[in-house]
């Protein structure tokens, strides 16, 4: 950033109240303010748009951290019945229509 101030300026360095100055003064005063001005706010607009990018890079750091730490959500299987408790069953069922023969004859 580089500002070109008048000579007059710099080397009055508010020595002279702005009444007196004459128009030329008064209007190199004035360019030199508005340069100033307008070089802040670049600086600045930069200097915002740098923080932005460096907000965006962390979320999206943070983001890419959590996506990868999910896991998909496990769901309970239904009970499963083991083939012990089938063939247990089974027999238990076996046993009750033998008895039910057994009484019938």
């Amino acid at each position: 950033m580089f500002i070109e101030i008048p000579r007059e300026i710099a080397i009055n360095d508010s020595t002279k109240h702005y009444r007196d100055l004459s128009l030329a003064e008064y209007r190199d005063v004035l360019n030199t303010v508005k340069a100033i001005h307008k070089e802040g706010i670049g600086e600045n607009k930069l200097r915002l748009l740098s923080e932005q990018k460096t907000r965006d890079d962390i979320v999206s750091d943070i983001s890419q951290r959590l996506a990868s730490n999910l896991s998909p959500r496990r769901r309970r299987a239904a009970r499963s019945v083991s083939q012990a408790q089938e063939v247990s069953a089974l027999e238990t069922m076996l046993d009750q229509l033998n008895k039910s023969e057994s009484a019938q004859r």
